[in-house]
């Protein structure tokens, strides 16, 4: 996904993004925009194969909903097939985000 977003213009991305609540770790995220709270996440299957690591998930991405965040999650088939998609989707939730849509 580093490599899909500057490559169509997008670059207010950072990788590897520490969301804290006060002093508390909540999340890193790969990437995000600490401007728009906007977050990407890019997830393979084979990492979500147990439940554990699936609630957790879950629990982390709303947490993070929960807060103001604007969390994209996008399957590794999306990242390897579809980056046209993916770009679109983000520029859309950047203008949202922006309140420029």
């Amino acid at each position: 996904m580093r490599a899909i977003l500057p490559t169509a213009g997008i670059t207010c991305f950072e990788p590897q993004l520490v969301i804290r609540d006060g002093d508390r770790q909540l999340a890193r995220v790969d990437p995000g925009d600490p401007r728009t709270g906007v977050l990407l996440e890019a997830d393979r299957f084979c990492w979500h194969g147990a439940q554990v690591q699936l609630a957790k998930d879950a629990e982390r991405c709303d947490e993070l909903v929960a807060r103001g965040y604007r969390v994209l999650r996008f399957a590794f088939e999306h990242v390897a097939s579809r980056g046209g998609w993916i770009v679109e989707v983000v520029r859309r939730t950047l203008d949202l985000a922006r309140g420029t849509a």
